[in-house]
């Protein structure tokens, strides 16, 4: 039911979880995306917000090499109102560094 749903919209489908998870993007979300095909035939794509720990980076890889877009989260969750500033810095541009090395995506 929901793949024919999906694939009758003309437009964004939003869904949201906090951090990647292998089981939701592998076994929910992909099969939901490949199913579906906008009107003018173009495949249905998602955005991934990835921390570095506890993920499959050749996963990330294949889902960019299909076309997904990866984006940053953090290396380990460990942010929040009280850390400065290059406190965060840190954690964001060391996580594009190493999700971009391991993942072997430039």
């Amino acid at each position: 039911m929901l793949f024919r749903i999906l694939g009758e919209l003309n437009g964004i489908f939003l869904c949201v979880c906090d951090n990647y998870s292998l089981f939701f993007s592998q076994t929910l979300m992909k099969p939901l995306m490949d199913a579906a095909v906008s009107a003018n035939g173009c495949a249905g794509r998602a955005t991934w917000f990835v921390s570095t720990i506890y993920t499959d980076f050749r996963t990330i890889h294949k889902l960019w090499s299909e076309g997904d877009e990866i984006a940053v989260h953090t290396i380990n969750h460990d942010t929040n109102s009280h850390v400065s500033e290059e406190k965060w810095m840190k954690e964001i541009l060391g996580a594009k560094l190493s999700l971009s090395r391991q993942s072997n995506i430039p």
